[in-house]
């Protein structure tokens, strides 16, 4: 763990994780300073997740619009990318669900690039993962995978729900472990997209 304390900032004992070239998680000590990041994102807490270089991983809490606005582009150009069996009319009435899912959901991750910039977030509520996007530019770099292992490892997920449509998800989280315990015919909003259920 470390310690800091900044100003405007609360002092309080962190984990910090490097994530790099190797595989899984390695806990390392080190003195970060939190002051830029708090700086340009006041939402956003102490950072507790380091990626390996100048990507970092931090768990935010105030929710402010301008960090919402920016997850809620991250999910609409991931799922304008990945989920081609949707319509853009049908995108454009499930994203008036996604701002307060983005609220409501209990613990926010957040990738952010070395810009400062969201490009990643995945939502968590229980051992639940409520949600995992990643920006089409960042997809294919092993960022979802990254994020994936650290809510495993780190928050203890174990269940997650995914769209039968969207195989190349599915195999995603096969790849890590998760295999299919239940399916339904339709999504949470009653449409016609079933659902399957997995879990460590």
């Amino acid at each position: 763990t470390i310690s800091y304390s900044v100003t405007g900032v609360q002092t309080c004992a962190l984990p910090i994780l490097l994530i790099g070239k190797h595989q899984g998680f390695h806990h390392h000590t080190r003195h970060v300073s939190a002051y830029s990041w708090n700086h340009r994102f006041p939402a956003v807490n102490l950072m507790l997740w380091r990626v390996h270089g100048i990507m970092k991983i931090l768990q935010v809490g105030a929710r402010s619009p301008v960090l919402m606005q920016q997850l809620f582009e991250v999910w609409e150009k991931s799922v304008r990318e990945t989920h081609t069996f949707l319509s853009d009319a049908e995108i454009n009435e499930i994203a008036k669900f996604v701002p307060d899912a983005l609220r409501s959901t209990a613990i926010l991750v957040v990738l952010f690039n070395e810009e400062g910039i969201p490009v990643g977030f995945m939502g968590i509520t229980g051992n639940n993962l409520d949600s995992l996007f990643i920006s089409p530019d960042y997809i294919g770099k092993g960022f979802g995978k990254q994020l994936l292992q650290l809510g495993i490892e780190a928050y203890s997920i174990n269940e997650l729900a995914v769209n039968e449509q969207n195989p190349q998800a599915r195999g995603f989280y096969e790849h890590l472990g998760f295999r299919v315990f239940r399916r339904s015919d339709t999504d949470e909003q009653g449409n016609p997209y079933p659902i399957l259920y997995m879990r460590l």
